[in-house]
Formats: C-alpha cells, structure tokens, sequence
C-alpha cells in the first residue's frame, strides 16, 4: 500500500509539474531588449543539424520533442540537458541519436507566432540558433512580440527582409498548426513531452534519464 501510495503521488507530482507549461500567461507586448552577451559567447557549433532536427538520419536512437517557446521547462531542457546530449552523442561523431524538434504551440497566439518565427528563421539555416536565443530571453518583456521576434532576427544577423516577409505572411501558419494537432493526436497534452523509441517522457528531463534509454539501444 505504502509503495502504491508512493508511485500514486509521484505520478500527480509528474501532472502538476508539466501544467505549469499550459497554464503560463503569454508574455506582455513590449519593447524587446536582448540580453547582453558574455565576452566571447558564441552560439554552439552544430554541423550535425539538418532544419530542426540535430544527429545522422540512421541514428538507432530517434527523440522528438514537442515544445513550446514560451514553457520555461522547455527552456530549461533546451539550455542544459539538450547540451549535454549534444555533447555525448553527436559532437563526437558517435551518431547515436537524432534528435527531431516538433512545435506544440498551446500557450497563447504569442507560441503560434515565435513558432513561425522559428520556421522562417529555418528558410535560412537558423532554426537552431534562432530557438537558442528564444529560449535564453525568453523572460524579456516584449521578446514575443512581432517586433520582438524581428529584432531577435536582426540581432543574429539574418536577412531581415526576408524574415520579416516570411513572418508577416503567415507563411508558416498552418505548417505550425498541424505539427501541434499532429503531437494532440499522439497523446501529447503536455510540454515538454519526448517520444523515445516508443517510451514516453514529458517534463524537463536530465540527461541522465535519456540516457538510460539510449544505453541499452545502442549497445
């Protein structure tokens, strides 16, 4: 009974945790101002990524996610344990894992809109780049915003004409929508939520746990 309990309260813990994500209010429309950058920051060097997906197509180990750029446990998984499985699995050549992005916009028209931001930030080679600093700022007042979405662009050197056309056409409008009816339809109702290999995650994970799923399909 004790250890029924145990699981029983683990699992509501696992629901609370995740539905911060989809409770968070969509950030106020302001005057976006990018966090400064440290001496000598620059953005990782991934020659691994193809679009948004990072590691070799024949991978044995394939993790999609769906995320949201305004849920901070997916900001907290894309600026560490993203890195880290980077780092043990595909800076080194090891092919081990692909890693596929896939947009569940649920937390308000400013995910919709920094969604197709990102994807037009693709059209460019930028995806990842572009979602790095989304996910770094993403508690600057403003930084959701279309002028805020347009700034981030400039700030990394796109080509804002480009982007901005891109972004005030909708170009990517139903392309958003659909990978996040898409994941609703898989089950997914949370975010971040990982598909491993038929195992399912869903909250910030460590490294550590998908890791021990990439272990034992890769040895």
């Amino acid at each position: 009974m004790i250890i029924r309990s145990l699981l029983a309260s683990t699992a509501v813990f696992t629901v609370l945790l995740t539905a911060a994500c989809n409770a968070l209010p969509s950030l106020p429309v302001a005057i976006y101002a990018p966090a400064a950058a440290a001496p000598g920051e620059t953005q990782p060097d991934r020659p691994y990524a193809q679009g948004k997906t990072l590691g070799p197509a024949d991978a044995p180990v394939v993790i999609e996610e769906y995320a949201d750029f305004q849920c901070p446990w997916c900001a907290k998984f894309a600026t560490g344990a993203l890195h880290d499985l980077e780092n043990a699995t595909m800076r080194q050549g090891a092919g081990q894992v692909r890693f596929i992005f896939r947009h569940m916009a649920i937390l308000g028209p400013a995910s919709q809109t920094a969604a197709e931001a990102a994807e037009c930030a693709n059209e460019q080679g930028q995806f990842w780049t572009y979602s790095d600093r989304l996910y770094a700022n993403q508690r600057t007042p403003g930084l959701f915003s279309p002028d805020g979405l347009k700034q981030l662009a400039a700030d990394l050197g796109l080509d804002t004409t480009a982007f901005n056309t891109c972004l005030d056409s909708r170009r990517y409008q139903q392309v958003v929508e659909e990978e996040t009816r898409q994941g609703q339809m898989r089950g997914v109702r949370y975010t971040p939520t990982f598909l491993i290999n038929g195992q399912v995650l869903v909250g910030a994970v460590s490294f550590n746990q998908l890791n021990q799923i990439i272990q034992p399909a890769t040895h």
